[in-house]
C-alpha cells in the first residue's frame, strides 16, 4: 500500500471531526480481502487503509488515538454501528498491546448483534486462543462460518482476510493444543484446494492457513505433511520479504531438522531469528527458536529467550505461550521432573486450560529424565 503517511492520519481526524449522520460507514465498499488503495475517496475505506498501515508500523498509539476520535464521535452523533466498530478495533488493538485489564474486557457473557456479529466473533477467537480459552475460541470461530452475508461482509472489510480461510487457520491453531476435532475432514478439505491452488485468491490468508496447518503437523510430528504445508505457506507468501517470514521459517528450522537435514534446518532457523527485532502479534513463532536451540544443546541462548518471552507474555497476558515459556525454563534449568512443585503447577495450568499438548511435553519429561 506504501506509508499512509502523517497527512492521511490527518486528514481521517478531519474526516472523523466533520462527521455530521448517522451512518457514515455505510454502504460498505466493495473491496478485496487485501486491497489496500490508499487513494479511496470513501471513509470507510480511509479509515479501513490507515489502520492497516498504522497496524503494519506498529504504531498502536496513534492508532488508538484515532479510534478514540471516532468512538467519541459516534457518541456525538447517536450513531450505534459506528460506535459498535470502534469499539471493536479499539479492543482488538489493545489486544494486541495488551492493554486490557482483565479477560472480560475481551471475552464478555454476551456478544455484538446485528451488522458486527462476525467481526466480533473473529476478534474473540483470536483472543480466546490466546488466553487458553479453545473451546470458546472454536465456538466463535464456528459461529463466524454461520454468519449472514452481511456480517461476514462487514467483518472481511475490517479484518482484511477471507473469513474462511483465517477461520480455519485459527481452527488449527486451537487444535495445537486442544483435542476437538469435529469439522476437520472438512477443513483438511479447504486447506488441500488451498495448498493445491484450486482456491482463487486469498493472498495473505492463504499464507496463513497454511502456517498454521503446518505448525499443526509439525507438532504432530508429521514431518512430511509439515513441510508441504509450510513449504506452501512459503511459496503463497512475497517471500523472505513478508512479514510472515520468520513464523514459517521458525517452523520450517523445526521440521527439517527434524528430517534429517541441518544445514536446511540451521539456514532456516538463522532467518527466523533475523526477524526478532521487527516481531509482531502473538509471541509463539518465538518459542520455536526455543525449541530449535534447545535440541542443538545451546542452552544459554535458549534460557534467555525464554526469559524474554516469559516476559513478554505476562506483559500482553498471552496465557498459553506464557505456560509454554515457563516450561521450556523450567526443562532448561533441568527443573521439568514431577518431584518439582513448579512442574506440578505448570501441569495443573496447562491441564485447566486444556492444554494437551503441553501437559504431554510436561509428561514425556518424566520418561525422559
Amino acid at each position: 500500500m506504501g506509508d499512509v503517511g502523517q497527512y492521511a492520519r490527518a486528514e481521517l481526524a478531519e474526516r472523523i471531526d466533520r462527521l455530521d449522520r448517522v451512518g457514515a460507514l455505510f454502504p460498505l465498499p466493495g473491496v478485496a480481502a487485501g486491497d489496500r488503495d490508499p487513494t479511496a475517496p470513501e471513509f470507510a475505506s480511509v479509515l479501513r487503509n490507515v489502520r492497516f498501515e498504522l497496524l503494519r508500523r506498529r504504531d498502536y498509539a496513534a492508532l488508538d488515538q484515532l479510534l478514540e476520535r471516532l468512538a467519541v464521535r459516534a457518541r456525538v452523533l447517536g450513531d450505534r454501528e459506528l460506535a459498535e466498530v470502534a469499539r471493536l478495533l479499539l479492543r482488538h488493538n489493545r489486544w494486541l498491546t495488551g492493554r486490557f485489564d482483565r479477560t472480560d474486557d475481551l471475552l464478555t457473557s454476551g456478544s455484538t448483534a446485528g451488522t458486527w456479529a462476525a467481526l466480533d466473533d473473529v476478534f474473540s477467537g483470536f483472543y480466546a486462543n490466546t488466553l487458553g480459552r479453545f473451546a470458546e475460541s472454536m465456538r466463535r470461530l464456528r459461529r463466524v462460518e454461520q454468519a449472514s452475508a452481511e456480517q461476514r461482509r462487514a467483518a472481511e472489510f475490517f479484518v482484511g482476510l477471507d473469513l474462511r480461510l483465517v477461520c480455519a487457520a485459527w481452527k488449527f491453531w486451537n487444535r495445537g493444543e486442544l483435542n476437538d476435532y469435529a469439522g476437520m475432514n472438512a477443513d483438511s478439505g479447504l486447506l488441500d484446494d488451498v495448498c493445491g491452488k484450486r482456491y482463487p485468491g486469498a493472498g495473505q490468508s492463504r499464507v496463513q492457513l497454511l502456517l498454521a496447518a503446518g505448525t499443526f503437523y509439525l507438532h504432530h510430528r508429521n514431518y512430511a505433511l509439515a513441510d508441504r504445508y509450510l513449504t506452501g505457506s512459503f511459496d503463497a507468501s512475497s517471500g523472505t520479504t513478508s512479514r510472515l517470514y520468520p513464523r514459517i521459517a521458525s517452523a520450517l528450522a523445526l521440521c527439517r531438522h527434524h528430517q534429517g537435514d541441518d544445514r536446511a534446518g540451521d539456514a532456516y532457523y538463522q532467518q527466523a531469528a533475523a526477524g526478532l527485532p521487527e516481531h509482531f502479534g502473538p509471541t509463539g513463532w518465538q518459542l520455536r527458536l526455543v525449541a530449535y536451540q534447545r535440541m542443538l544443546g545451546d542452552t544459554d541462548h535458549a534460557l534467555a529467550l525464554t526469559q524474554r518471552i516469559r516476559a513478554e507474555t505476562e506483559s500482553k497476558h498471552e496465557v498459553v505461550h506464557n505456560i509454554w515459556a515457563r516450561l521450556y525454563e523450567l526443562d532448561l534449568r533441568n527443573e521439568l521432573h514431577l518431584s518439582s512443585p513448579a512442574a506440578w503447577q505448570l501441569l495443573d495450568e496447562a491441564g485447566h486450560h486444556n492444554m494437551g499438548r503441553a501437559c504431554d511435553y510436561i509428561l514425556e519429561r518424566q520418561r525422559c529424565a
